[in-house]
């Protein structure tokens, strides 16, 4: 069983069988103490790669001291479903000047996905899967 934990999660609340519990936010040692003391099962602790970086030297040593395993979770988001014609389009519609409206208007792809697809062709190209587009 995995449970998500944040600084302000009342360790009174956690249920005893917990094994894995995942990192939302850096915690403190004093609170990581509380947690396998509520959990003495816990094995391991997973957390994002920014919020492993993040953990405090005190709670390293206290999951060290009691062997407990810190796993990096990557979660990755949902893939892009737009054809690679269709992204080359909403680049040179935006070189030609349209609004995010108009282009939304005129390729059905929705205004946060163009801004996100033109955020990513500011680099100049864009990967979809193994394929590299050139924009």
């Amino acid at each position: 069983m995995q449970y998500a934990i944040r600084e302000h999660t009342p360790v009174s609340t956690l249920p005893r069988e917990l094994t894995e519990v995942h990192l939302v936010r850096p915690i403190s040692a004093k609170k990581m103490l509380a947690i396998i003391q509520q959990c003495p099962q816990i094995e391991m602790v997973g957390a994002s790669s920014s919020v492993e970086k993040r953990l405090a030297p005190k709670t390293r040593d206290v999951l060290q001291k009691h062997r407990i395993h810190v796993k990096r979770n990557h979660r990755p988001g949902r893939a892009l479903n737009v054809d690679l014609e269709k992204i080359k389009l909403i680049a040179d519609l935006r070189k030609d000047f349209l609004s995010m409206r108009e282009i939304e208007a005129e390729t059905g792809v929705p205004k946060s996905t163009i801004h996100y697809l033109l955020k990513k062709a500011k680099r100049q190209k864009i990967h979809k899967g193994k394929n590299v587009i050139y924009v």
